[in-house]
């Protein structure tokens, strides 16, 4: 009962969260190519945003209750070193100035009816099932251990 209770709170959010992206028209192709070329800064603004509200969320909960949260912020022991990290961003920003739209925006932009809304998402679970199928023949199926890099 308690995954459906937290699926339906998520899905409630997920769903508040694309109402407020199509009200600021963040999800317009326009404001992803304007900010990977430093011409306008609306997407950071509205990460930097997302970034704030959840580190004063996060405060909150610890407070309310240290050790249910300390427990949770110990998910792994593993760590993934730069130079996977860098390259996988790289490809990411890239994909994300051809597109014209990044990985939280694809649900607003298809509700809005942008046109290229379902050519992203084909994209984006094209790229996820290519990665699934070639993350073991490239030997990304599991991460460094810490410390090893």
């Amino acid at each position: 009962m308690g995954n459906i209770f937290s699926a339906a709170v998520l899905t409630c959010f997920g769903a508040l969260e694309g109402y407020a992206m199509a009200l600021s028209g963040i999800p317009s192709p326009h404001f992803f190519r304007g900010q990977m070329t430093f011409k306008s800064f609306a997407i950071m603004k509205f990460f930097l945003g997302g970034v704030g509200s959840s580190m004063v969320a996060q405060g909150a909960m610890s407070a309310i209750s240290p050790d249910r949260f300390e427990a949770t912020r110990t998910l792994t022991n593993w760590e993934i070193p730069y130079s996977r990290t860098i390259p996988g961003c790289f490809i990411l920003g890239i994909g994300m100035y051809v597109a014209g739209s990044g990985p939280t925006m694809i649900g607003a932009q298809l509700c809005m009816g942008l046109a290229s809304a379902p050519y992203i998402l084909a994209g984006a679970l094209a790229g996820g099932t290519a990665f699934g199928v070639l993350q073991k023949p490239l030997g990304l199926h599991k991460p460094y251990p810490k410390g090893e890099k």
